[in-house]
């Protein structure tokens, strides 16, 4: 995946590959395909959790900015990173 800023349009889903169980308020995946497993806080488990249908990263960040005490500038940034690691990490796709 390239360094290039994800458009605020795009479309984010879960990887279908992916098991999930909510642990202490957090949130561990396992990948069937690659075996890997990932853990994600309490702002992951939101976004994992709207993610149940593919919505576009600006919404995300809606939905982080109204429930975390983050500006939207911040907010665009850390999903910027988070959503990026995501994808390279095969846990969510593109939809």
């Amino acid at each position: 995946m390239s360094e290039t800023s994800l458009d605020r349009q795009c479309k984010l889903a879960r990887h279908p590959d992916l098991l999930a169980v909510p642990m202490d308020g957090d949130l561990v995946m396992m990948s069937i395909s690659q075996g890997s497993y990932y853990g994600i806080n309490p702002v992951g488990v939101q976004i994992w959790q709207a993610l149940e249908s593919p919505q576009s990263l600006a919404t995300l960040c809606e939905l982080v900015t109204a429930e975390f005490d983050v500006s939207a500038a911040q907010c665009e940034q850390d999903m910027q990173v988070f959503i990026r690691q995501m994808l390279n990490a095969k846990v969510l796709e593109l939809a």
